[in-house]
């Protein structure tokens, strides 16, 4: 007679899942007899008792701005369970050529409530006057508190596109020795033209912006005898300039019919006149360049 010794291998698999702890227990097992009648038991035993913590990451409202009206980014941590106390983590931000002047930073940390999953703060990026590149600017979590721990996703990237034209930049200044009253700029050919006491003087600009006197235009028409054309006004539109003239006597300043004298904007060359209203005083387009109105003051004779 023989004794034969039989073991049984009992594989217990399992997933538990809880959102703050998690704790495996065998639980107590019936005895179990095998095919020889011996009885073999498992009695409880605690496997595994530890505590899991959520874990946050980082996501930004936008990943691509420009400095132009200077906009608002939403930074949020969030956590993939809800936290046990307030929960906070640090912000830092960094970048080539980013500076402290760049934005603006509502706090420099964010606190997850207790019970809840996100928290958030405001980035508002500066429309400042310096001319620079597109920029990346990284937003970086850390110092992260003891109930939570960082996940995959704790920096992000935000491209900013440079905006130069929202402050006006002094480029060049020109001085006329006969002052400067109504100016008027043709974007195409980069002349400017001034009117300066009584002449209209032409100046062109170059690459850089810098002014440089061009000379003076010629009214391109004959005023009647005794009277002069005093310029008052002048106006671009599709490269056309529109210049107002008061036609006025010699001797006693009485005033004649004013005439509105057009050339070309880029050389100043005459193209006709027309004849207004006593001394247009303003002279402008219509939005679409088809017309031109005069604000005439009519002042008497004598």
């Amino acid at each position: 007679m023989y004794t034969k010794t039989c073991g049984i291998l009992t594989g217990i698999f399992f997933t538990m899942l809880f959102l703050n702890k998690c704790e495996a227990t065998i639980a107590n097992v019936p005895n179990i007899k095998n095919p020889l009648g011996n009885s073999y038991s498992i009695n409880t035993k605690e496997i595994a008792s530890f505590a899991v913590v959520p874990s946050v990451e980082l996501s930004i409202s936008h990943s691509s701005v420009s400095e132009n009206n200077a906009p608002t980014v939403t930074i949020t941590v969030t956590a993939n369970a809800p936290v046990s106390g307030n929960q906070t983590v640090s912000l830092s931000i960094s970048g080539a050529g980013i500076t402290s002047a760049d934005y603006y930073l509502t706090n420099t940390s964010i606190t997850i409530p207790s019970g809840q999953t996100q928290g958030s703060t405001k980035l508002v990026i500066a429309d400042d006057a310096v001319e620079e590149g597109t920029e990346e600017m990284t937003i970086t979590i850390s110092t992260f508190s003891a109930g939570i721990s960082p996940g995959n996703n704790i920096s992000r990237t935000i491209s900013i596109e440079n905006n130069n034209c929202s402050f006006v930049k002094h480029l060049s200044t020109v001085t006329s020795a006969f002052g400067a009253e109504i100016s008027a700029f043709d974007a195409d050919s980069k002349q400017v033209y001034t009117v300066a006491g009584d002449v209209i003087e032409r100046f062109s600009m170059n690459n850089q912006g810098i002014l440089s006197l061009a000379g003076s235009i010629s009214p391109g028409f004959t005023s009647p005898s005794g009277f002069a054309a005093i310029p008052n006004s002048v106006a671009i539109k599709n490269g056309v300039l529109a210049a107002s003239f008061a036609i006025r006597n010699n001797t006693t300043g009485a005033q004649d019919s004013g005439i509105v004298a057009f050339y070309q904007a880029m050389d100043a060359s005459f193209i006709r006149s027309i004849k207004v209203g006593y001394l247009p005083d303003m002279v402008t387009f219509s939005p679409n360049g088809n017309y031109v109105l005069t604000a005439n003051e009519g002042e008497p004779n004598s």
